[in-house]
């Protein structure tokens, strides 16, 4: 499945290359459906002190008014990594969240030429999921990073794609 997200100002905002990497980069977005505001987003860029290459992203996003009553979720992820040319080099992604009241927790983390290594609460067999192999994992990024190198490449590519694996599911986020 391919998910198609994300507004054309953090596209036009992020696509620029390096100048991103100057200063902080704040976004804020409300979901409206019927009139009535259901969600909440916030996605916020900063550079991580090595060079142009490093960033780190953190989002925050959260159902409110009547879609918080009947789909209450709250999350928070953050994504540190490397990008070298149009490649995204992740290192680190963890994500928190409250789905329907229930705590979930993903924390990725990279190394070079072997699978991320995972913690997932609840466990995917727990869900009833079927395990995400070594091999998908490996040539995928957490969807933070995807968004990332995505917006990035948006000027070279701009009907691209990228696998991506968020510790329970894979799935191809396109732009």
């Amino acid at each position: 499945m391919t998910r198609r997200v994300l507004p054309l100002a953090l596209i036009l905002m992020l696509a620029g290359g390096t100048a991103v990497h100057a200063a902080d980069v704040r976004l804020s977005y409300e979901l409206n459906v019927g009139g009535m505001t259901a969600a909440t987003a916030e996605l916020r860029f900063t550079p991580d002190g090595q060079g142009d290459s490093g960033y780190h992203l953190i989002s925050h996003l959260r159902t409110v008014g009547l879609a918080a009553i009947m789909v209450p979720f709250t999350s928070q992820a953050e994504s540190s990594g490397q990008q070298v040319g149009t490649q995204s080099l992740p290192q680190q992604y963890r994500s928190d969240n409250v789905w329907r009241g229930i705590p979930r927790l993903v924390q990725l983390t990279y190394q070079p030429g072997s699978p991320p290594a995972r913690v997932t609460v609840p466990t995917p067999a727990e869900e009833g999921r079927a395990p995400v192999s070594d091999d998908d994992a490996s040539t995928s990024l957490d969807p933070l990073a995807a968004t990332f190198a995505l917006l990035h490449d948006q000027a070279a590519h701009p009907a691209s794609s990228q696998l991506v694996f968020e510790g329970r599911r894979l799935y191809r986020l396109g732009l």
